[in-house]
């Protein structure tokens, strides 16, 4: 019967230290503050970590800020959030709004709403083909 009471307090012991532990990774710190950014997407490295965004009129004096993003991190979104969009879907010249968190340590995007971006008008080829066909001949003495 005591075994079973040690491992039962065990059990609840780490339970308890697994719950505290989500609760306090979960907790933003007073320092920290949550903003967003709009703009248009200049250059990303999703293996690098890494965006681009030139922001938009009026929004950030800075013109082009670089941003780090994380594929597991990083949550992308359409406006309505219906469609799921991943970082890789991300494409230069699409404009965003990004929501980043500012801690002392470092800025992290946590989401991007992706506008969506038309898709690439393909030229139409037309005209007429012609074949042309030439023979050669070969001497040997």
């Amino acid at each position: 019967m005591r075994g079973f009471k040690a491992i039962l307090i065990g059990v609840f012991g780490i339970l308890f230290f697994g719950a505290l532990m989500q609760v306090n990774a979960a907790q933003v710190e007073s320092n920290t503050k949550i903003r967003s950014v709009s703009g248009e997407i200049s250059w990303i490295d999703v293996k690098l970590g890494k965006l681009q965004l030139k922001s938009d009129v009026g929004q950030d004096t800075r013109g082009i800020t670089e941003y780090r993003i994380n594929q597991d991190e990083t949550r992308v979104a359409d406006p309505s959030d219906k469609k799921f969009i991943v970082i890789k879907d991300l494409r230069v010249g699409q404009h965003v709004t990004i929501q980043l968190i500012d801690s002392p340590d470092e800025t992290l995007v946590r989401k991007i709403i992706a506008e969506p971006m038309p898709e690439p008008v393909l030229p139409e080829a037309a005209g007429t083909t012609t074949t042309t066909t030439t023979t050669s001949t070969t001497v040997t003495q």
